[in-house]
């Protein structure tokens, strides 16, 4: 009922919606949630990530690696793999350069994770990371 909008906002709603519910309204009142909750949730020491329905707040010391796999990329944690449906590419931009580094298309990597490099591999506790020739000059500059 639209009389209830009004108390509603009162009770800080994100959004309103009266029926019948068009599949246009309803994506733009899911995309007004999902923008008020990764702002209220990401700082500069965590992230948010979509995971199919679910919200995960990661903590950027948590994440070892993150790996593209065709449309998707998975946040390789310390405890567990979180599956999220994004470009690896975007999440580059929103990652510290100070803390994460591209070592290859497929990869990009908690600096402070790394172990050694041996030959053209990065070696983690439990992995072992390609690093291909286009970024290994800048790998290299992490032992210097």
């Amino acid at each position: 009922y639209s009389d209830y909008a009004v108390e509603g906002f009162e009770l800080n709603a994100l959004d309103y919606l009266l029926k019948p519910i068009t599949d246009e309204r309803f994506l733009m009142a899911i995309d007004k949630a999902f923008a008020y909750f990764k702002l209220n949730l990401e700082s500069e020491e965590t992230i948010v990530v979509k995971s199919g329905y679910d919200l995960h707040k990661v903590p950027l010391k948590d994440i070892v690696f993150i790996q593209a796999s065709s449309e998707y990329v998975e946040y390789q944690l310390e405890n567990k793999k979180i599956l999220s449906y994004q470009a690896l590419k975007s999440l580059e931009k929103k990652l510290p350069k100070s803390q994460f580094m591209r070592v290859h298309r497929s990869y990009i990597v908690n600096v402070a994770h790394v172990i050694s490099l041996k030959g053209r591999n990065l070696l983690f506790e439990n992995y072992k990371i390609p690093v291909s020739n286009t970024y290994f000059e800048n790998v290299k500059c992490l032992f210097s």
